[in-house]
Order: C-alpha cells, then structure tokens, then sequence
C-alpha cells in the first residue's frame, strides 16, 4: 500500500530542497522511502523526477505504455483504479508494474504478442 505525505509537511527529512515540477508530489513511504506521485497519470516513481533527463525518461515510457495498452486484447480486464509504477529507468529501458488495490493484485509489465501485462504471484 502506498501512502502519500505532502513533501511540505517534513521538510526536514527531504534530501533536496526542489521540489518536483507541478503536478508531481514528493512523498514518502512509512519505510522512509522517497517517491513521486503524478496524480493525473496515476502514475508513482522512485526515480528522481526533479532531474530533467530522469522526467523525460519517465514520461517517454508512459506515453509508450498508454499506447501499447491501447492496442492490449486484455485492456478491458484490468481493474478501474490500477496505478502505474515506473523506475529504473534510462534512455533505453525501464521497470514496470501496476497495481490494483481493489483487485489486490499486481501486474508486470512484458512486452510480448497480444497482452502487455501479465498477473504477478
């Protein structure tokens, strides 16, 4: 489960006083793990958006995600609220799940013939 904290509210404990470029949200997870959250996109990463080529990445991907997804013969299956996580990203590739809370299940991404996402264990 992720949890969302405003990044203004410990400013103390944020490595970097920049924060993320609008509407990305700074938060940490209960373990004390920072990540971003883009709220529009339902989409939360590890990697630091506040560098431009890491946001660019992130957002290339994305934008490929939406459009093999568009295409995917499972598309219809995948609950309402899934939300998108994507990290260790580079110019050439990157790591890619999602979640659904109210199906308790997570979804890997693979890139093969027909359907992108496969039901993780």
């Amino acid at each position: 489960m992720f949890f969302c904290l405003r990044y203004e509210q410990y400013p103390h404990r944020i490595p970097s006083q920049v924060p993320p470029p609008q509407p990305w949200r700074l938060c940490r997870h209960p373990n004390n793990d920072i990540y971003f959250y883009h709220p529009e996109f339902r989409l939360l990463t590890s990697d630091d958006i506040r560098e431009p080529d890491i946001l660019d990445y992130i957002l290339d991907a994305h934008r490929d995600i939406l459009r093999c997804l568009a295409s995917d013969e499972n598309l219809g299956e995948l609950p309402h609220d899934c939300e998108l996580v994507i990290c260790d990203v580079s110019e050439s590739t990157a790591e890619i799940e999602m979640y659904s809370r109210s199906a308790g299940t997570a979804y890997k991404w693979e890139e093969n013939g027909g359907s992108n996402f496969a039901i993780q264990g």
